[in-house]
This record gives C-alpha cells, structure tokens and sequence, in this order.
C-alpha cells in the first residue's frame, strides 16, 4: 500500500516525469551515495534505465536480475521497501516508484516474456520466491491498491503462475503415485 501522498503511476508513465528532489547521482557513477554491492542488481538496473531509457531495449533480452521483488515492493508503496531505496539511493520517492514501474512495465514485462520473467524469476526459482512475488505483485496489482485497471497485467500474472505451478504438481503427483503403487506391489 502506498504512502500517505504518494502518488500511483500509470502504465507509460516514465521515471522523467516524476519529481526527483535533488540532481541525479546514479549507481554507476563514481560519485554515488550507494557501493554497488549494495543496491540490489534490479534497483541497479532500474535506475539505469531511468536514466537512459534506450537501454531497456538491450536489457530485455538479459536475464532477469537478482532483487525484482523489491522493486515489485517498491511499485507497490510498500513504505519498508521503498524507505530502504530511498536509505541506499538517497532518491525521491515519487522517482523510485515511477522508476520501479517503468522497469517491470518496459523491461520485466515484454509481450513475449516467459511466465517466470513475468513474475520477476528466472526459470529454477523455488516455489517458495515464485509465492512470496506472486504474492506481491498481486498487492500492488489490485485495483483497490493502483486506482487503475490492471486486469490485463493481474491476468498474465495468474497465467504465468499457473504454467509455473502446474508442472511441479503434475511432478509431485506422479511421485506421490509412484510411492503409493510402489507400497502396493
């Protein structure tokens, strides 16, 4: 849920046009508040992308990086998450949540992305990651949340969930056959 005053970002809505409070400093500058190592790879990344929105275009293609969730977390006005990016980046709020969903809309979420790149893993993710960003992207998702229609993205995140799920059931099942016909040979 997002703070009191903080604005929801639509879909387009890009990072430049949120207010950032004080001259840019970047990760990938010399001069940045945050070490590198700090900042998680995504967060990294956004910002990048905030800064030069072409290279969305080359990072679609990358390997979704380490930290989506906290960027899920940060487009949902989760205040510990987005209190944490504003600690490791000395950012605005308002710039960190339009940079977030900026990220995930332009990059995360391409027309062609798999149904782990949709739900911010790559493919191997425990089940355990894939439920916790499941579970907050539909938080910052609902309609009672963003104040706008997100029928579309909630429909790829519940499909993506399901061609995710439904193999590792169909797997636990046979096993679970397995060992039941195996007790009765």
């Amino acid at each position: 849920m997002a703070a009191a005053g903080w604005p929801r970002w639509g879909a387009g809505t890009s990072p430049s046009q949120a207010q950032d409070s004080e001259p840019t400093r970047w990760v990938d500058d010399p001069g940045s508040i945050a070490p590198r190592d700090v900042v998680s790879p995504a967060l990294a990344a956004a910002l990048r992308v905030a800064r030069n929105p072409l290279v969305r275009h080359t990072l679609r293609s990358a390997p979704v990086p380490e930290g989506v969730k906290q960027l899920f977390e940060i487009a949902a006005g989760r205040p510990d998450a987005v209190t944490e990016a504003i600690g490791l980046t000395g950012k605005d709020p308002h710039f960190l949540q339009a940079a977030a969903i900026y990220y995930v809309e332009e990059v995360v979420w391409t027309d062609d992305a798999s149904p782990h790149r949709i739900v911010g893993l790559n493919p191997g993710a425990s089940m355990h990651r894939l439920s916790e960003h499941v579970d907050v992207l539909l938080d910052w998702l609902s309609a009672a949340n963003t104040g706008h229609d997100r029928r579309r993205e909630l429909e790829r995140v519940r499909h993506a969930w399901q061609e995710i799920e439904s193999p590792v059931r169909t797997r636990r099942g046979r096993g679970v056959l397995a060992a039941f016909a195996s007790d009765r040979v």
